[in-house]
């Protein structure tokens, strides 16, 4: 494994790097490479941040990016509007699926992707 940047893993200047989430909830091509990264982010001192619900919001993010370079205010607020709405959407499924699966609710840890 390559060297890694401090930055893409310091959550800022004063504070310990405590939590490593894997983009896109993605942790490698092959059982190499996850076994690799674990190792990496274990001998750092890194834990896996938990993830109960995964909304794919990098869409948003995308359309809301393209909004606002087009100045699309307008745009801007129907994809921002229905952004809660499909978030309302995807945490009534995952409650539901956890209240089937398990007879009840769980701590929820949600996949975000944005970075603004």
């Amino acid at each position: 494994m390559g060297s890694v940047s401090p930055n893409v893993f310091s959550p800022g200047v004063g504070s310990a790097p405590r939590y490593f989430r894997h983009p896109f909830l993605n942790t490698g091509p092959d059982l190499e490479t996850k076994e690799a990264l674990e190792r990496f982010l274990d001998e750092h001192g890194y834990t896996v941040a938990p993830v109960t619900i995964d909304n794919d919001d990098y869409l948003y993010a995308a359309a809301y990016t393209n909004a606002t370079a087009q100045g699309d205010s307008g745009l801007m607020r129907r994809i921002g509007d229905d952004y809660v709405r499909y978030m309302n959407e995807i945490f009534a499924y995952y409650e539901g699926f956890s209240r089937d699966l398990l007879g009840r609710s769980l701590h929820r840890y949600y996949s975000s992707t944005q970075t603004h």
